[in-house]
């Protein structure tokens, strides 16, 4: 019995392929559930602030919130930008600047009505933003943007953890299918 290299080269490939897709899909499903808390914020906030609340009670609110200084906490953030993005109130800050949002982003989210990015507004920061629109002309009052936002570095970390253990797992199968093709190619060598 001969076996030809080719056989034997298919099961690492196979391997290779399923436990790429298995690591992509568990990073895709980590990264995009980190958006959650601060799609939730950002969508009550909005739908507050489009019932009538009042801007200025509001702002009120995130000013007495608890400034979040996001190179360093954990805790979301919440902020109302207006239709330029520029902060009118906010409870995240940045080297003790208020977090700003790029033009870009909200010209974007305007095509689609809203936004979960990823924002870097420093290296090394890295934060899972939620943008949603308000529009407050019904009540004689502007309109713009809630965000919200939380650091991405727990996120990061399991998406490291599961990196991790999906290596292993593509690390012992191939050791496994490697032994089975020396196996097999040493007894087809004693035949």
């Amino acid at each position: 019995m001969n076996i030809k290299p080719t056989f034997l080269i298919f099961p690492f490939l196979v391997v290779t392929v399923v436990f790429g897709t298995i690591y992509v899909v568990a990073q895709q499903s980590i990264r995009l559930a980190a958006n959650d808390p601060q799609a939730q914020i950002a969508g009550d906030m909005a739908l507050l602030l489009e019932s009538g609340a009042k801007l200025s009670d509001i702002e009120a609110q995130i000013f007495a919130l608890r400034k979040v200084d996001v190179a360093a906490s954990l805790s979301p953030f919440v902020g109302i930008y207006d239709e330029q993005g520029r902060p009118l109130s906010t409870s995240g800050y940045l080297d003790g600047q208020q977090v700003a949002v790029p033009g870009g982003t909200l010209a974007s989210a305007a095509k689609t009505g809203r936004a979960e990015i990823t924002l870097q507004p420093q290296k090394g920061v890295r934060i899972a933003a939620a943008m949603r629109p308000f529009d407050q002309s019904a009540y004689g009052q502007g309109s713009g943007w809630v965000v919200s936002g939380k650091s991405l570095a727990p996120a990061e970390e399991r998406i490291g953890k599961v990196g991790l253990l999906v290596l292993i797992g593509w690390l012992v199968s191939v050791c496994v299918f490697g032994a089975a093709a020396a196996f097999l190619a040493w007894n087809s060598k004693k035949q």
